[in-house]
C-alpha cells in the first residue's frame, strides 16, 4: 500500500512538472477557496462573538425583541376607523389632511418626518423667528377649499368652523380619553423583517398639524380651556407613536412634540393661558422623557438594520436581485454577489457604532452628550478603500 501510494505521488509530481501553467492556476484557485473560507470563518466567529457579549448585556440586536403584546381593538388607539385600510385596498388615512395641502408618503419606505411639498397651504407662524400666523389666510385658504360658505369678521372664528368639517374624525380621535387608552400599530417590519409600512403613523403628523392650527386658533381667542383640550388632543399624536420602533419613527415623534411646543409658545407670548391650564400642561408635559424616545429610536434603529442585513445575507442571489430592483443594473448584480463576510465585518462595525451612540444618553442628568466620540462611525474611515468595505453603513 505504501508503494502505492508513493508510486502515485511520483506520478502526482511528474505530471505538475509537466504543466507548471495549469498547476500554478490550480495552486491559485485553491489558494483562493482557503482565503475565502477562512475570511468566512473569521468575520462569522466575530460576529457570533459580539452578539453573545451583547446579548449577555441585555441588548436586542432584532426587531422581533421589540414585539408587544397584542391589544383588543376595543381598546386599542391605532385600531380607529381612521387607521384603517378599506377591504377593496381605498384608504381612511387621509382622513385628517388638510385639503390639496401636501402629498404624503405613497411608498413604505419614505421618511414620515420629511416636510411635505407645501403647495396652498398658509405658514403656522414661527415663535422663533418672529412671525406671527395670518388668519385671513387661513380663512381664504378654507373658503378655497369648499369648507366655509361664507366669511365673518373673525378669521380664527371662520377657521374653527371650518375645522368642524373633521367632526367625525375628531370624535374618533377623543376616544383616547375614554375606552382607547392603549396604543399599538401594526408594524409589517416585525413580522416579515423587511419594508416598514409607515403610513397609518404618517396620520398622526396629519392630525397634529390640525390640532396645532384648531390650539392656536382658540388662543387667538382668548379661549384657554378649549386650546387646553387641543394641547391633549395633540399630544396624543405624540404619546400614540411612543412606543413605535424605528428611527424614522423616533424622528416623527421629534417633529409631533416641536409643533405642539411651538403652539403653546404662541399662547405664552400673547398671555392667552390661564394660570390653571398652564399647571396641566406643565404636568402632562412631565411625562415627556425625550432622552428615552431617542435611546429607543437608536435601539430599534439598530434592530432594524440588524434584521435587514441578516435576511439579506442570507438570500440567494436572485433574491437579492429582486429585492433591489430599485438600483440599475449593475448595482443590483454588485451587491446580490457580495459575499456573506462583507455583512457580517458590516454589521460588527455598525453596532459598535450604535453601542457608543447609545453610551451618549446620560439619563441621570436628563440629556445626551451629544459631543462624546464615535470612533466606530462612517465619518471616522479615511481610507477610500475601508469606506467601500462598509457600505452599507452608508
Amino acid at each position: 500500500m505504501k508503494e502505492v501510494l508513493l508510486e502515485s505521488a511520483a506520478d502526482l509530481t511528474a505530471l505538475m512538472r509537466r504543466h507548471p501553467w495549469y498547476t500554478t492556476m490550480f495552486a491559485v484557485a485553491m489558494l483562493g477557496v482557503i482565503s475565502f473560507a477562512g475570511l468566512e470563518w473569521r468575520s462569522e466567529r466575530r460576529w457570533q462573538r459580539y452578539v453573545a457579549e451583547a446579548e449577555a448585556r441585555g441588548v436586542k440586536l432584532w426587531m422581533a425583541d421589540f414585539t408587544r403584546p397584542e391589544i383588543p381593538d376595543a381598546e386599542n388607539f391605532a385600531a380607529l376607523p381612521i387607521f384603517r385600510v378599506g377591504s377593496r385596498g381605498e384608504s381612511r388615512l387621509d382622513a385628517l389632511a388638510l385639503p390639496a395641502a401636501y402629498r404624503r408618503p405613497t411608498g413604505p419606505r419614505e421618511n414620515v418626518y420629511s416636510t411635505p411639498t407645501r403647495r396652498d397651504l398658509p405658514g403656522f407662524g414661527s415663535t422663533v423667528k418672529g412671525t406671527k400666523i395670518d388668519w385671513a389666510d387661513w380663512q381664504q385658504y378654507f373658503k378655497d377649499a369648499k369648507f366655509l360658505e361664507a366669511t365673518s369678521d373673525q378669521p380664527a372664528t371662520d377657521v374653527l368652523r371650518a375645522l368642524e368639517h373633521y367632526a367625525p374624525q375628531f370624535q374618533q380621535w377623543s376616544e383616547w380619553r375614554t375606552t382607547r387608552t392603549k396604543c399599538r400599530f401594526t408594524l409589517r417590519h416585525l413580522e416579515q423583517g423587511w419594508d416598514l409600512d409607515v403610513a397609518p403613523l404618517y396620520l398622526c403628523r396629519e392630525a397634529e398639524m390640525i390640532f396645532v392650527l384648531r390650539l392656536r386658533a382658540h388662543l387667538a381667542l382668548l379661549d384657554s380651556t378649549a386650546a387646553y383640550a387641543d394641547f391633549q388632543d395633540g399630544l396624543q399624536a405624540y404619546q400614540a407613536t411612543r412606543e413605535e420602533p424605528t428611527l424614522s419613527i423616533g424622528l416623527l415623534r421629534v417633529a409631533l412634540l416641536h409643533m405642539l411646543v411651538a403652539a403653546l409658545g404662541d399662547g405664552l407670548q400673547a398671555h392667552a393661558w390661564a394660570d390653571a391650564d398652564l399647571r396641566r400642561i406643565q404636568e402632562d408635559l412631565a411625562s415627556v422623557r425625550v432622552w428615552d424616545d431617542w435611546r429607543l429610536a437608536t435601539e430599534t434603529s439598530r434592530a432594524d438594520w440588524n434584521t435587514t442585513m441578516e435576511i439579506f445575507a442570507n438570500l440567494s442571489f436572485r433574491e437579492r436581485e429582486a429585492k433591489l430592483e430599485y438600483l440599475n443594473a449593475r448595482e443590483r448584480r454588485l451587491l446580490a454577489a457580495m459575499p456573506r463576510f462583507i455583512f457580517r465585518d458590516n454589521q460588527v462595525r455598525m453596532n459598535h457604532f450604535y453601542d457608543e451612540m447609545l453610551a451618549r444618553i446620560e439619563t441621570a442628568h436628563h440629556t445626551i452628550d451629544r459631543t462624546r466620540q464615535t470612533p466606530s462611525a462612517f465619518e471616522q474611515i479615511t481610507v477610500p478603500s475601508a469606506q467601500i468595505y462598509y457600505l452599507f453603513m452608508t
